[in-house]
């Protein structure tokens, strides 16, 4: 055996369920963070018809949130896609600040309640998916 087959013989032909079951709902939740963004820009530009006004004059307007969310989610669409730590942090972050303007006034969030509340449940799943795994890969106390 080689050196460089080395590590290859060490690795376990064992594949983690909880970690594949993880990385497939962040993948899910990039496309869906990927139509979004896709979805705001074209509101944005005017290739999708919105009821949003989007005057830059309107200071309490709706156009604040929905630049945000067309900056955020593009990033939190490529974060999620690349399984990275940093996706699902801000991923988590944006979802709590969704729920805060939510809660704040309706009618400047960008996608919706059900869009925000439905992330919040992802992001329970995948911090109790990463949850069980540093549960079952913790070291025994002796």
């Amino acid at each position: 055996m080689t050196s460089q087959e080395a590590p290859l013989a060490e690795q376990s032909e064992e594949r983690d369920v909880l970690l594949t079951v993880e990385h497939g709902v962040m993948r899910l939740a990039s496309i869906a963070w990927l139509a979004a963004a896709v979805l705001i820009w074209g509101r944005i530009v005017g290739f999708v018809p919105t009821d949003l006004a989007l005057s830059w004059h309107q200071l309490d307007g709706p156009w604040l949130p929905m630049i945000t969310a067309a900056i955020v989610a593009p990033t939190v669409a490529v974060g999620l896609w690349l399984t990275a730590s940093w996706g699902a942090v801000i991923w988590a972050t944006v979802v709590l600040l969704g729920i805060t303007v939510t809660t704040l006034n309706i009618a400047n969030a960008p996608l919706g309640p059900e869009w925000i509340w439905s992330n919040f449940m992802a992001v329970l799943v995948v911090g109790g998916l990463a949850g069980a795994r540093a549960w079952r890969d913790r070291e025994p106390d002796d």
